[in-house]
């Protein structure tokens, strides 16, 4: 069999894949649902007798063959990144996880995103049924992916998708009890989020997005005065914001109440009419 060609590891293709939202990382890292089905269906395949088994494996086209042979990889690589990721968390104080987490699922993108099946799978995942390509892409009469290249492609897939279980509030099913930043906002913000649970989620995630790395008191209020303008959310009390964003205390409350004000036009300038854009989306 030809070796396969890797595609080369560039800056371009980390900044593209840093660009992807985590509702887009789940869409193609998000696993747990195609297990079960692919389980399912396997379950239902044992209960056929050996002789209907036998012929219709015996006639399997191409296609079906390279879908069973992923439906079996994906099922039997499950897990298998577990040690690794436990030595993580175990050597890394817990408030430290959702970094450690999100900087190695990401780090783990970065490396998949450089290589020719990687890639093909970023491109399918986005559309339904995407891992039936992805499987004729790996073992399609035509072929030429290395066995070396299909080990590390579920080798790094198994972790990317158990670390995305991690973020998306599924560590317990690995025996931890992990809660993302994002997970105890949601708590103490919903009350003052408009819209159901899926629409709260993603104005959180912009509101962190947006004040992160923020160190001047009137830009880190723009973006909680962008979505209260925009009608994404009721008026946050400060020391709310002080608990969620601004835990060291950098904007005292009187300022907080001034940029907050609707009646207080402060915020003129078009990256804040660009950010209340964002906000009215989810209105």
């Amino acid at each position: 069999m030809t070796q396969t060609t890797e595609a080369p590891y560039s800056s371009a293709r980390r900044e593209f894949t840093r660009l992807e939202s985590e509702e887009d990382l789940r869409r193609l890292f998000d696993l747990d649902t195609l297990r079960r089905s692919l389980f399912e269906h396997k379950d239902e395949a044992v209960k056929k007798d050996w002789e209907e088994t036998r012929q219709l494996l015996l006639n399997a086209s191409d296609t079906q063959r390279a879908e069973l042979l992923f439906s079996h990889r994906l099922l039997a690589t499950y897990g298998s990144s577990m040690p690794l990721i436990r030595y993580m968390l175990e050597s890394t104080p817990p408030v430290e996880w959702q970094a450690s987490i999100t900087e190695r699922r990401q780090e783990l993108i970065d490396r998949m995103a450089g290589t020719e099946a990687g890639k093909h799978w970023m491109r399918c995942m986005r559309q339904k049924g995407g891992w039936k390509f992805t499987a004729i892409y790996l073992w399609g009469e035509r072929s030429r992916v290395t066995s070396e290249a299909i080990d590390l492609f579920f080798l790094m897939l198994d972790e990317i998708s158990i670390l995305t279980d991690f973020l998306a509030g599924r560590s317990k099913d690995y025996g931890y009890d992990f809660k993302t930043k994002e997970f105890t906002d949601y708590g103490k913000l919903k009350e003052y989020i408009y819209g159901n649970e899926g629409k709260a989620r993603k104005i959180i995630e912009l509101l962190n997005q947006s004040i992160a790395g923020k160190k001047e008191p009137k830009t880190m209020v723009m973006p909680i005065r962008a979505a209260y303008e925009a009608g994404a959310v009721a008026r946050i009390p400060h020391n709310t914001f002080e608990e969620i964003f601004d835990p060291e205390n950098i904007v005292k409350k009187s300022s907080y109440n001034e940029y907050i004000d609707l009646n207080n036009r402060c915020y003129n300038d078009p990256a804040f009419a660009s950010l209340m854009e964002e906000f009215q989306q989810y209105v």
